[in-house]
């Protein structure tokens, strides 16, 4: 029971710190839109504005809604069985050879 208190309590730390990250970047991205002296610096404060104002919205809801965590989405632990395809065997070189395969002349 006091490990599940200890994690609901992390799982409140770590939303209130990642809203609070959320809206000291719209505050930044605020201050560069009006206070920005070039264009191009005002454009991506506002580009910086938005992203941050949905990304702290996204939260407010998620948080107000009492989030079920998804187990669908979460990491697959457990013995890796096969890899069935390596895109570039010349990067694993230093772990010996990857395949038989590999070691045919190309013809």
């Amino acid at each position: 029971m006091t490990a599940m208190l200890a994690r609901d309590e992390w799982k409140a730390l770590s939303d209130f710190l990642a809203l609070g990250a959320a809206a000291l970047c719209v505050i930044i991205g605020l201050v560069l839109a009006v206070a920005g002296e070039d264009r191009v610096i005002a454009f991506h404060g506002c580009v910086l504005l938005a992203a941050a104002a949905l990304a702290f919205l996204f939260m407010l809801t998620k948080i107000i809604d009492g989030r079920a965590p998804d187990e669908g989405t979460g990491y697959a632990d457990g013995v890796v069985r096969a890899i069935r395809s390596v895109s570039n065997p010349d990067k694993l070189g230093h772990l010996g050879p990857v395949s038989d395969l590999a070691r045919l002349p190309e013809s």
